[in-house]
């Protein structure tokens, strides 16, 4: 870590130190938390903003699964997670980050996986084959699918998921990424989310 600068340490939860560095050539943040443990986490949050409803951030949340210019093959990142005492990978979408999360048995494991999950987030092959997939299309018996579609159409019209947007709506005027759905709308992942806007999102 020759390029990062400590920029403060402060002390949370019974004493224990918590670290903020930042690369001073990319501008990168990166915190550590030190504390003796069986299991090693890391959450990686990128910096994501929605521009409409069409759903870009969470698109590309679940397109990272899919391979990476190093590793283009579906499923390998949780395969190679599983060989590294992972449980798993995950990520979640948020109003204005989306968070990437791992967690390890012993730091070997942790160091070894953190590269190749890098390269998925920050490299995504993001092609076609794997947005029709997991983002959106019509089934053998017409119906729309695909798993963030679905996602989305579990909640959309929910009391909560309505009084939230239109509350967004009201207290955020256009162009705020506040006011935006960033799971993205079920009409605009039918009719103006593709693959193109998706790979051409800058994130």
């Amino acid at each position: 870590m020759s390029n990062f600068q400590e920029i403060c340490v402060v002390r949370t939860d019974g004493d224990l130190p918590l670290a903020k560095h930042k690369s001073t050539k990319t501008g990168m943040t990166v915190c550590v938390s030190e504390f003796d443990g069986p299991l090693i986490s890391g959450y990686l949050c990128i910096a994501t903003e929605a521009q409409d409803d069409d759903g870009l951030p969470h698109t590309l949340e679940h397109l990272i699964f899919m391979g990476s210019e190093d590793y283009p093959y579906k499923g390998i990142l949780d395969q190679l997670a599983n060989r590294c005492l992972a449980s798993g990978t995950n990520a979640w979408t948020d109003t204005d980050h989306t968070c990437y999360t791992m967690t390890t048995a012993g730091s070997r494991g942790f160091l070894n996986l953190l590269p190749i999950y890098l390269d998925h987030i920050l490299y995504p092959l993001l092609t076609e084959a794997a947005f029709i997939t997991e983002v959106h299309h019509v089934n053998g018996e017409g119906e729309d699918a695909g798993v963030v579609y679905c996602e989305m159409q579990a909640r959309e019209n929910t009391g909560e998921s309505l009084c939230m947007l239109n509350l967004l709506r009201t207290l955020y005027p256009a162009p705020c990424g506040y006011r935006y759905e960033t799971g993205g709308l079920m009409r605009n992942l039918r009719e103006s989310t593709d693959n193109q806007k998706a790979s051409t999102t800058p994130f």
